[in-house]
């Protein structure tokens, strides 16, 4: 499956529907998933308005999915409608009629109708930042409907790769975190049910970049019980510590089998300490020898324990180029040489290669 929006080198030809991932019989659990990936988090006082947004953009979805026509259950319409002239006057007509249009819109709608002039507008402006980037023409073919399934990722009969130009890598980060939002909610709704025959590789390529996401929380704590291997790749320890707290970055990264560190900046001390810490330390003898007492008389040696690390911040600072420290589970640290899988033997066999150039 190779879902390029953007038409990049070939015309677009699959199409991804994200809406297609809720089930009837589960519209809060899944709607949650959707609207949670369409809207980053905020601190501050963004913080209540992304919560008013994700909680107005799951009404829409779930009117969208309950009274619409199937051919109209997509993101576009969603989007339309949030957009539309109307739409105060669309939430009016929930706030009045819950029984037709449902508890949970209707709640939400007299929330929204209820806040000032200055709140709705933040609210507003919170829902177009979780929207721009589905604005295009492209990407509202691509979101229309689906020519595929993600459940194939599990069932092992495909692979996803997903075309974005580099110009389009920040404009698009909530599209990539809404996909990535999705099949992490499919590994976890599984529930060890249907476990596929093979994991699923997840790689998850300077993921702190997609913002907070709490599905991915739970994934680095049962990932192995739901069929998915992922792979956090980021610069420094203090990225993931900016988007996640001390204390989830420590589950994250605590819940890694192996941790490969390598290519470090000079500046970067404050992973090089973490690093040199979790190297843990070496007991170093020292033996000295002592003035004798007498003239003739042979001199005492004295043997002494010390601690110290097994390597320092600065010595991890200077590896050189293509050397990577390796700590994987209760087993002893190790340098090793990082192998390069497109220059060594015996991977550059085994590579596909890119599917856009076939």
């Amino acid at each position: 499956m190779v879902l390029n929006p953007f038409g990049v080198i070939e015309p677009l030809k699959d199409r991804l529907n994200p809406l297609d991932y809720i089930r009837q019989a589960h519209l809060v659990r899944d709607i949650e998933v959707i609207a949670e990936g369409l809207v980053r988090p905020e601190s501050g006082n963004g913080a209540h308005f992304a919560e008013m947004a994700k909680s107005m953009i799951a009404a829409v979805i779930e009117v969208i999915m309950t009274r619409r026509a199937e051919a109209d259950r997509n993101l576009i319409t969603v989007m339309d409608l949030l957009f539309s002239a109307g739409f105060e006057k669309t939430l009016t007509e929930w706030a009045g009629a819950p029984e037709t249009f449902g508890t949970r819109p209707a709640a939400a709608a007299a929330t929204f109708l209820a806040a000032g002039e200055n709140e709705r507008g933040a609210i507003k402006t919170t829902i177009k930042k979780a929207f721009d980037w589905a604005r295009s023409d492209e990407l509202r073919s691509f979101l229309s409907t689906s020519t595929c399934s993600l459940e194939n990722l599990f069932e092992g009969r495909a692979d996803l790769f997903m075309v974005v130009p580099l110009d389009q890598v920040d404009a698009q980060a909530v599209f990539l975190r809404l996909l990535t939002n999705i099949i992490l909610g499919m590994a976890v709704r599984l529930e060890g049910a249907k476990k596929p025959k093979k994991n699923v590789l997840l790689v998850l390529d300077e993921f702190v970049r997609l913002g907070r996401m709490e599905k991915l929380i739970n994934i680095a704590n049962v990932a192995a019980g739901c069929g998915i291997e992922a792979l956090f790749i980021t610069q420094d320890k203090g990225q993931i510590e900016s988007v996640y707290g001390k204390g989830d970055t420590a589950s994250i990264v605590g819940s890694c089998v192996t941790t490969r560190i390598f290519g470090l900046g000079r500046a970067e001390f404050e992973t090089a300490n973490w690093a040199a810490n979790a190297l843990g330390d070496q007991t170093v003898l020292t033996r000295s020898k002592q003035s004798a007492a007498k003239f003739g008389e042979s001199r005492k040696t004295s043997i002494a324990e010390q601690r110290q690390k097994l390597m320092t911040a600065d010595q991890i600072l200077e590896m050189k180029t293509g050397k990577m420290l390796l700590l994987a589970g209760s087993k002893p640290p190790a340098l090793v040489d990082a192998i390069v899988s497109h220059r060594h033997p015996a991977y550059r066999g085994k590579l596909d290669r890119n599917p856009m150039v076939l």
